[in-house]
């Protein structure tokens, strides 16, 4: 995107958003995000533009630019979110002053869209085919700096490429410094009781910024199922256990506040069904304990889930604990854990009794000092006296 008022340019690096289906049984027209008009389009299909929600771009002469900005890029079988994050600080930078043209990127052409949407509005100049690319134009408006505002929203984190502009005109000395939020990296582990109604996440963080106190919460998409967690450390791990909810959908958030406002949020979603996130982070570091060697033996017997443990974790490393969880997969059987603090163990047995013929998830999880998981192994297994 560029500003400018004949004199003096301003370019700020922007982002299209695109989400196209995968899988066979649903249409694969992408669902897009462009200049502030959510929309399917379905040209390349031979079919039209459907617009979901209108541009909030101009209203009534006033041109308020939503910028994305940051790589994102996934692909996958489960839920990912998609997070925006407006950055905290504001440009240093000289920007135009006066009567300025904003060019904007945009898939969009004049017929398709843009000449009825906002054709009536006296900032509009039209749409320059092309101009970026093919099929990517450029959306032509004129308007004061006193009646732009500008905004860079960073997907999945705060923006990189360029910062958060108020409006078009030159910040004030008061202004923030544009220091970059760091992301915050956590991890989810599903320890749920099926049988017992128990969600448990077992929630670990990492976050190297400046706050106050660091807000951990499991809650419901579907439910009043709500717990929340204050913690002091910028890197530790906690457990979530809302009372109820099983198989229901949460909202996992990791919240850096300092000051009382919110400077990071990382939010995974997951469902309640003893089964990890996909978009789990490495928490590892190069000082961490690790696993060396595991066996996992199912010695389950007529109606008695029992399974046994051996595992070696590296002597040096940082290190507090081992957990061994036997979790009953649908809620058919009874599930169990046990906690040791030796790094290695032989014949460690957790037996959670009956579930014997139906699915279990059976895991080992390494802590580090901080209780942040560090390593892991996870099967699955049908508990019938056969090993995994």
């Amino acid at each position: 995107m560029t500003i400018t008022n004949g004199t003096e340019t301003v370019t700020i690096p922007s982002r299209f958003l695109s989400y196209t289906p995968g899988y066979n049984e649903l249409s694969r027209t992408p669902t897009r995000y462009d200049g502030s008009v959510l929309y399917l389009d379905g040209r390349e299909r031979g079919e039209n533009v459907v617009v979901i929600e209108e541009q909030s771009l101009v209203d009534d002469g006033t041109v308020r630019l939503t910028v994305l900005q940051n790589e994102y890029r996934r692909s996958g079988t489960q839920r990912a979110t998609v997070e925006l994050y407006p950055t905290n600080s504001t440009s240093t930078d000289g920007i135009p002053t006066g009567e300025v043209n904003i060019t904007i990127p945009t898939r969009l052409n004049a017929s398709t869209y843009w000449d009825g949407a906002i054709g009536d509005e006296s900032v509009y100049t039209g749409v320059e085919d092309d101009r970026y690319a093919e099929g990517v134009h450029g959306l032509t408006l004129r308007a004061n700096s006193d009646d732009t505002r500008v905004n860079t929203v960073g997907i999945q984190e705060s923006p990189n490429e360029g910062p958060v502009r108020e409006n078009v005109r030159s910040p004030s000395a008061g202004d923030p410094g544009d220091d970059p939020t760091p992301d915050i990296s956590m991890r989810v582990d599903d320890l749920t009781d099926r049988r017992s109604n128990n969600p448990d996440f077992y929630v670990s963080y990492d976050y190297g910024g400046q706050f106050d106190e660091i807000e951990v919460s499991a809650t419901s998409t579907e439910s009043t199922a709500r717990v929340t967690r204050s913690l002091s450390s910028g890197r530790n791990g906690t457990s979530l256990s809302p009372t109820f909810g099983d198989g229901q959908e949460f909202a996992v958030t990791v919240r850096a506040i300092r000051g009382g406002q919110t400077v990071a949020q990382r939010t995974i979603y997951t469902f309640a069904d003893t089964q990890n996130p996909i978009e789990n982070d490495d928490l590892s570091r190069s000082d961490s304990a690790s696993i060396e060697d595991y066996v996992i033996e199912d010695q389950s017997n007529k109606n008695d889930v029992r399974y046994r443990f051996n595992y070696d974790v590296s002597q040096t490393g940082s290190f507090s604990e081992g957990r061994f969880y036997v979790l009953n997969r649908n809620g058919n059987g009874a599930s169990g854990s046990r906690n040791t603090t030796d790094r290695s163990v032989n014949n460690f047995r957790v037996e959670p009794g009956d579930g014997t013929n139906t699915p279990y998830k059976v895991s080992i999880l390494v802590l580090d000092a901080n209780g942040v998981v560090v390593d892991s192994r996870t099967v699955d297994d049908t508990a019938d006296g056969t090993d995994p």
